[in-house]
């Protein structure tokens, strides 16, 4: 099965925001399909909290369900910083970054991100 992984990381937050967006987010995509997989990451080892990063497996055909979901959290927290990394199978790494974005948005990055 053909896996891609993606980060998400929040920017310009406190950790405490961070963490409640993320926790927010990682709920609703983990429930989009069972071929997604999610997972947090802090980005300090020693802190006490979950993370402020998600880390996200997918499986074949899970962007369309990933995009419905990210599209469907920024109608929420349109005034969020979003960065989406796609970690590549040989630790490749391409990354967008938005501001203010759009549920519609949320799909194209998704697009451009599933494109081989």
């Amino acid at each position: 099965m053909n896996q891609n992984t993606y980060l998400i990381t929040f920017e310009g937050l406190s950790a405490e925001t961070a963490n409640k967006y993320a926790a927010e987010l990682g709920e609703i995509l983990a429930d989009t399909s069972r071929d997604v997989r999610v997972e947090r990451k802090r980005e300090d080892p020693d802190a006490q909290d979950l993370g402020g990063t998600l880390v996200l497996i997918l499986g074949t055909g899970a962007a369309i369900a990933l995009a419905k979901g990210l599209a469907d959290w920024l109608r929420k927290r349109n005034d969020a910083t979003v960065t989406v990394t796609k970690v590549g199978p040989k630790g490749t790494k391409e990354t967008m970054k938005g501001t203010g974005l759009t549920s519609k948005d949320a799909a194209r990055m998704l697009e451009i991100f599933t494109a081989e």
